[in-house]
């Protein structure tokens, strides 16, 4: 996974990690199962390329990206028990 962060307007930060690529069917599974997950508000986005998508999960949650991919890496294992 690839972690990247920049600060956009009004110097908000913005994380973005690249999760990796799958199919448009599985990269929406994931979207709907992890959009708005804990105090983070992770958005999770789709973007077609090549025949199959890259999928990526966002927050504007102010923190280091050791912390933000921690809490993904948490959300997507507990949602994968359930």
């Amino acid at each position: 996974m690839t972690v990247n962060q920049r600060t956009i307007l009004d110097n908000q930060k913005i994380t973005t990690i690249k999760i990796g690529r799958m199919s448009r069917s599985s990269g929406k599974k994931l979207a709907d199962k992890l959009n708005g997950k804990t105090y983070m508000d992770f958005e999770i986005i789709v973007a077609p390329a090549g025949g199959d998508c890259v999928i990526s999960a966002q927050t504007s949650y102010d923190g280091d990206e050791e912390e933000i991919l921690g809490m993904l890496l948490f959300t997507m294992a507990n949602e994968l028990v359930r």
